[in-house]
């Protein structure tokens, strides 16, 4: 947090600093594209190698000056989005933690295999926010945060593909809140409409009070339902299916653990996008932006912490 906020006020300082940055680095790769010109009309004029050939290697070269430009230039639009979480986290009372974590991606994924899928390659967790939220005289230890993995693209491989064109990267959030105490039970909520199995959890109807709910989620979980049904049904009172009901209209996609003393909320993207707050003309994070990712944040926490005090 103190690295973001050396960023901000150095930013704050030296406002065409960004621009420079970037212009460097574009300058920089047409330098070098400049040199590959010449061949060009030269093999046109000799023929040194067929025209697929040639279309072949500067494609390649394409893609080495695109790495050279993005890899060697600050990713300012990752700055900007980091510099609005951290406000909403000190808003709050809450720690940001705004670096990739490979080592906390493979720990969840080991954890709750259920929700968070690795696919090919796990990537690990970004944009973590953690803190406690209080509810009733009793504290609700959260995380909220992006699990990212990598998923192979459907086609053909070549030798002139990079590594990163190879792989497309899967962004989902989560919130996870530790509960006050264990259930005992663990089960799945997807949407009606979705697709396939997760993990080792089997699809069994469970009718339960609300036909809403019924309609909107099915379950799944491991054992027979005369073993399970029961237990079920009593950690989902009417008010929890209430609760639910409200966070599933927010997102369409989603996955719903209930874990012992964990409950894990998962949705496909990313909380918004469009940031108004720009580094190239820095005077600050805009206050349209941190009550954009602030509402985003509380009402789905609130809604599953309204939840968790029921099951507690």
């Amino acid at each position: 947090m103190k690295e973001l906020m050396a960023q901000h006020y150095f930013l704050i300082s030296n406002k065409k600093h960004p621009l420079k940055h970037k212009l460097s680095w574009f300058a920089l790769c047409v330098l070098i594209a400049s040199v590959f010109g010449p061949v060009y009309f030269i093999n046109i004029e000799y023929r040194f190698v067929g025209f697929d050939t040639l279309e072949a290697i500067y494609f390649f070269i394409g893609l080495i000056l695109i790495k050279i430009y993005f890899s060697g230039s600050y990713n300012y639009a990752h700055l900007a989005k980091d510099l609005v979480k951290q406000c909403v986290a000190i808003n709050n009372g809450w720690l940001y933690d705004s670096k990739v974590n490979y080592s906390k991606g493979r720990d969840l994924n080991a954890e709750f295999p259920e929700v968070f899928y690795h696919g090919s390659k796990i990537v690990g967790v970004d944009d973590e926010i953690f803190g406690v939220k209080k509810v009733e005289a009793k504290d609700y230890y959260f995380k909220s945060g992006l699990y990212k993995y990598k998923v192979k693209r459907q086609r053909k491989s070549r030798w002139y593909y990079p590594e990163k064109l190879k792989y497309k990267t899967i962004s989902t959030h989560y919130v996870y809140i530790r509960l006050n105490k264990k259930i005992n039970t663990q089960f799945l909520l997807v949407p009606e409409f979705a697709k396939g199995i997760f993990s080792n959890f089997g699809n069994k109807e469970i009718n339960l009070e609300s036909h809403e709910f019924n309609k909107l989620f099915r379950f799944q979980y491991q054992g027979k339902k005369a073993d399970q049904e029961l237990e079920i049904a009593k950690n989902l009172s009417p008010a929890v299916q209430l609760g639910l009901i409200k966070l599933a209209q927010r997102r369409n996609n989603f996955k719903f653990l209930f874990s012992e003393d964990t409950l894990v909320f998962m949705f496909n993207g990313s909380l918004v996008s469009g940031l108004e707050t720009s580094i190239f003309n820095y005077n600050g994070v805009k206050k349209t932006d941190i009550d954009a990712i602030q509402k985003e944040i509380l009402e789905i926490i609130d809604l599953s912490v309204q939840v968790t005090k029921y099951l507690d």
